[in-house]
C-alpha cells in the first residue's frame, strides 16, 4: 500500500513505531505486550467495529511448540504471546495486526487454535526475522 501524501503525524492519536533490527533478540519471556485489533471477541461470529486491545505475556518459543506439537511447526519466524489459562489473545479479524512491547513493534498477528483457549497461545510473525525483508519491500 502506497499513501497519496504523508500521515499527518501528531505523536498522540498518529505515531510511526519502532521496529527491531534483523535477528534482534526477542523479548524476554513474560514480557508485556499488546496486541489491538477489530476482530471478533468472545469468539462470536462478527467483529467489531470499535478497535479492541488487550496485554499479554510473551511465550518462549519452546513452549509455543510444546504447546502446538501435534498441529504446527512454530519456527524462528514466529513470536507467541498469551496466556497459558487462555482468556485474552488476539482472535479472527485481527490477523495482521500488531503485537507490541514498549515502544516496538515485536510481532504481527498470524494464527492461533481457536481464540484465547487454554494452552495455545496466539502466534505471531517475528518482525526482528523479517525486518530486512520490510526494509526491501517498503524502504523503511
Amino acid at each position: 500500500m502506497e499513501l497519496e501524501e504523508p500521515l499527518p503525524l501528531n505523536g498522540q492519536t498518529i505515531a510511526s513505531i519502532r521496529m527491531p533490527e534483523q535477528d534482534e533478540e526477542d523479548p524476554i519471556e513474560g514480557s508485556k505486550a499488546m496486541v489491538t485489533g477489530w476482530g471478533k471477541t468472545l469468539n462470536v461470529y462478527h467483529s467489531n467495529l470499535i478497535l479492541r486491545a488487550t496485554f499479554l505475556p510473551i511465550v518462549h518459543r519452546d513452549n509455543c511448540q510444546k504447546a502446538y506439537r501435534r498441529s504446527h511447526t512454530i519456527s524462528d519466524l514466529m513470536l507467541c504471546a498469551g496466556f497459558i489459562g487462555g482468556g485474552q489473545d488476539s482472535c479472527q479479524g485481527d490477523s495482521g495486526g500488531p503485537l507490541v512491547v514498549g515502544d516496538q513493534l515485536v510481532g504481527v498477528v498470524s494464527f492461533a487454535i481457536g481464540c484465547a483457549l487454554p494452552g495455545f497461545p496466539g502466534v505471531n510473525v517475528r518482525v526482528s526475522a523479517v525486518r530486512d525483508w520490510i526494509r526491501e519491500v517498503s524502504d523503511v
